[in-house]
């Protein structure tokens, strides 16, 4: 794609300003949020629908084009467990990759059978992995007896739940996956101790509005934290968050 002329590229940024300054806020929320110990539901619902804005209605895409252009965010390094799982699927993984309550949640997983199962040759799960906006969106993050869940499905559920938008029964299958990982899955965490309950015979229920329970963590709202710890974290997010800072003083 030919690049923008310099005028072209004037208006692009005069006419996404207003959207910048929406952004700043957005990221500013995201922050406080992430660094309470216990995100309210007004404030997981505000993150929900800035997610929802930002990379599925494409604003983030306008916002960087004629700033910075292409953007990158590091992610967990999942890629020796997709691997682990083309041979023997999982009936639980999830990715994470946020803290809670002072303690880390990352790779969760569970298998058929009572023996223990290694999670994955070569697994670290500090390593990360630099990935374009849409690598960041198609990344697989939630697993239910070996079906996967993608990050841009989760935004786009979490989304329509905020908004109060969510089709219940009648949602497409990706989405009713998370729904149904949501009834049968859930994470506490006490101390140093992470705990993951999983039962997948539980009864199917209407969809819900995110809450934090560190007695009972929401699988989908631990990984729709995580996206937003991936957004803030980002050093292009950064780098776009200055430049429309500058532009808008």
């Amino acid at each position: 794609m030919p690049t923008p002329a310099p005028d072209q590229l004037a208006k692009l940024r005069a006419d996404t300003l207003a959207a910048g300054a929406a952004f700043i806020d957005d990221l500013q929320h995201l922050r406080a949020m992430l660094a309470a110990e216990a995100p309210t539901q007004d404030a997981i619902r505000r993150a929900s629908l800035a997610l929802r804005r930002l990379f599925v209605d494409g604003e983030l895409r306008r916002l960087a084009a004629p700033r910075i252009g292409r953007l990158h965010f590091d992610v967990p390094d999942n890629n020796p467990v997709y691997k682990a799982a083309a041979k023997e699927p999982f009936l639980f993984f999830l990715s994470g990759g946020v803290p809670a309550q002072g303690t880390s949640l990352r790779a969760l997983s569970a298998s058929r059978g009572k023996q223990r199962r290694v999670l994955a040759k070569d697994f670290d799960p500090d390593r990360t992995a630099s990935v374009s906006l849409d690598g960041f969106l198609a990344q697989r993050v939630l697993c239910v007896n070996g079906s996967w869940i993608s990050r841009d499905t989760l935004i786009k559920y979490a989304g329509e739940i905020a908004a109060g938008t969510h089709s219940g029964e009648s949602a497409p299958p990706e989405q009713a996956l998370i729904a149904r990982v949501r009834d049968c899955a859930s994470v506490a965490v006490e101390g140093d101790t992470v705990g993951l309950r999983l039962d997948t015979e539980a009864t199917r229920k209407l969809p819900t509005q995110f809450a934090y329970n560190p007695a009972a963590l929401d699988p989908a709202l631990i990984e729709l934290l995580a996206a937003c710890r991936s957004l803030t974290q980002s050093a292009d997010i950064k780098s776009l968050e200055a430049t429309l800072t500058t532009e808008l003083n």
